[in-house]
């Protein structure tokens, strides 16, 4: 079977798409069996078919993808809580330098912050109060890296699981470009089990590049109906999913490039 639409990000993001109004969303309930589901949204998808309300603007009630109340702090108080910036003493001066000549950033920072901070909602403030069809297509989302850090890789796919809505996150496929890094290893493995599957990981045996990593990634995805493609060290922002994937469910040929906006 064939995936039926394609968004890449590229970076920290947070989006948002302010279309025409259309009719209310119709929701669905979510059924019990949430593998069963995927795979009957899968099947039974039609390029051009799919039903698919056009997302409406209520001004004063809140969206219904909106989160009601307010993610919880990874670390109360925490370094980088909010998104708010974490500066080190001159004391690290000689670690972050070697981060940095190491990974292409500042990883000291990075491993000191939470993997599950919460972050701050830069969308305009009319994002909020979007509705939007609740028969938005599945994805699988895929993540390719190459000796990537810890906690930019794994704070990039919690970021995706916590502010993803479950009904729709298929499986986020990793694929491992020949990284050598320790971390990456038995490490990796172990740590995604906690996700009982969600989560997989491929590792290529040879460098193929990103590009070629990128289609292997579509081979390796199987289930979602969408292809999503992040960047290894990226957070997905505040109600992220809908906006983004309302117009591919409405028109398989939409395809979405983002980049970072900080």
């Amino acid at each position: 079977m064939q995936n039926v639409g394609v968004a890449f990000f590229m970076g920290s993001f947070h989006f948002c798409l302010l279309p025409p109004g259309g009719s209310n969303p119709q929701g669905q309930e979510q059924q019990p069996n949430q593998k069963q589901v995927i795979q009957q949204q899968y099947v039974t998808f039609r390029p051009q078919s799919q039903a698919y309300n056009s997302p409406v603007l209520k001004q004063g009630i809140l969206g219904n993808f909106e989160p009601k109340e307010p993610e919880p702090p990874g670390v109360p108080d925490g370094p980088g809580e909010g998104a708010k910036p974490f500066v080190l003493g001159p004391e690290y001066k000689d670690s972050v330098q070697a981060s940095i000549k190491e990974f292409g950033f500042n990883m000291v920072a990075s491993d000191m912050i939470s993997l599950d901070r919460t972050i701050s909602d830069i969308r305009h403030e009319e994002c909020k109060y979007w509705h939007y069809d609740d028969r938005l297509l599945t994805s699988s989302v895929i993540i390719v890296f190459h000796n990537e850090g810890w906690s930019t890789l794994m704070r990039t796919v919690h970021s995706v699981i916590k502010r993803t809505p479950r009904r729709y996150l298929a499986e986020i496929v990793l694929i491992d470009d020949f990284s050598n890094k320790v971390h990456l290893k038995e490490r990796l493995e172990e740590y995604i089990k906690q996700w009982n599957g969600l989560v997989k990981l491929f590792r290529n045996d040879k460098r193929e590049g990103l590009i070629q990593a990128r289609s292997i990634g579509a081979k390796k995805a199987t289930i979602g109906q969408v292809l999503i493609y992040l960047d290894a060290h990226c957070e997905v922002g505040i109600n992220w999913y809908a906006p983004l994937i309302g117009p591919i469910s409405k028109d398989r040929y939409a395809h979405f490039l983002t980049a970072s906006l900080e």
